[in-house]
């Protein structure tokens, strides 16, 4: 059974909601999960531009954040991949 939270600005009066989702497709993956490995693909993406053009620039500080930018995308991938192992 899968649970969403949705959050409201305290500035509408709306109090924060917890409701079950019997839209998930047992089986299936929820689109969380699709946002997050989205979002990582972006991240290694972005690591691997800003580390070319540190590299075409001979900037080694813009390389090394893309480097490290494209190890926290390869470790969250590495994560997903484990969640997706135990599913």
């Amino acid at each position: 059974m899968a649970w969403s939270m949705r959050l409201r600005s305290e500035h509408t009066g709306s109090a924060a909601a917890i409701t079950r989702r019997d839209d998930v497709i047992p089986g299936k993956e929820p689109i969380m999960g699709l946002d997050d490995k989205i979002k990582n693909a972006a991240q290694d993406i972005v690591g691997k531009a800003k580390e070319a053009i540190g590299n075409a620039t001979d900037n080694d500080k813009l390389a090394a954040e893309g480097k490290a930018d494209q190890v926290k995308a390869d470790a969250k991938k590495a994560g997903e991949n484990v969640k997706d192992a135990f599913k």
